[in-house]
């Protein structure tokens, strides 16, 4: 697993049911939330009047909270809080990440790390093949 930052991350720890899990699960449901996120922020209001006249929330709130709820029960289920505890004995950051710097300029040359690895993974043709 080249792709899996040991010292400051879980990803050595994780078994292939939990990568498999995270990847057809929890990522979506992130992005779900992200979605509804960016819907909710869209919005000049947080309710709005029915056709009956009573006030009434946008639904986007209801069905964040629904995805919170998913997220939080994926979570539990992984045990990853458990497993980031064990690693990084109690911290809640990686030791090396300064997030307030990756969320501002991200991690430099990380996509290009990634891609190179990715070209390397590329099985070449077969010699003579088409």
């Amino acid at each position: 697993m080249d792709w899996v930052d040991p010292k400051n991350g879980i990803g050595d720890l994780l078994n292939q049911f939990q990568l498999d899990r995270i990847g057809t699960h929890l990522m979506p449901l992130y992005h779900q939330l992200a979605r509804y996120a960016l819907e909710i922020s869209a919005l000049n209001r947080t309710t709005f009047k029915n056709k009956q006249g009573n006030v009434m929330a946008y639904p986007q709130f209801k069905e964040l909270r629904e995805v919170l709820r998913s997220i939080r029960e994926e979570l539990r289920e992984l045990q990853l809080d458990k497993l980031w505890r064990k690693k990084f004995k109690g911290s809640k950051e990686a030791p090396d990440l300064d997030i307030d710097q990756i969320m501002k300029v991200g991690i430099p040359g990380a996509y290009e790390a990634m891609e190179q690895k990715t070209r390397q993974r590329v099985v070449p043709k077969a010699e003579g093949g088409q």
